[in-house]
């Protein structure tokens, strides 16, 4: 799922860094880690099925690499189990 499916999926969603490191290479280049958690509330479509109005967090990782102030590669990955527990699973909030 890209960013552009999250946002829809979650159009309130908002984003926390909760730890980012960075170091720089013999070539010149800086390499980024990010640790991060998106939370937004599930009121637009998806790939996860109809909207549920349940508010969710996503966890997440993030490393890019830089050639001056650009970013060349970049790779992102998320916990989509969690994500689809958060959704679909009965909470006791719910009466479950």
């Amino acid at each position: 799922m890209d960013q552009h499916d999250i946002l829809a999926m979650l159009p309130d969603a908002r984003m926390y860094f909760d730890e980012v490191y960075w170091n720089t290479t013999a070539e010149d280049q800086i390499k980024v880690a990010g640790r991060w958690t998106l939370i937004g509330t599930n009121i637009g479509p998806s790939r996860y099925g109809p909207p549920t109005g349940r508010r969710v967090r996503i966890l997440g990782i993030s490393h890019q690499h830089l050639t001056g102030s650009r970013v060349v590669e970049e790779w992102s990955v998320y916990s989509e189990f969690n994500l689809l527990k958060e959704l679909h699973l009965p909470r006791a909030e719910d009466g479950a």
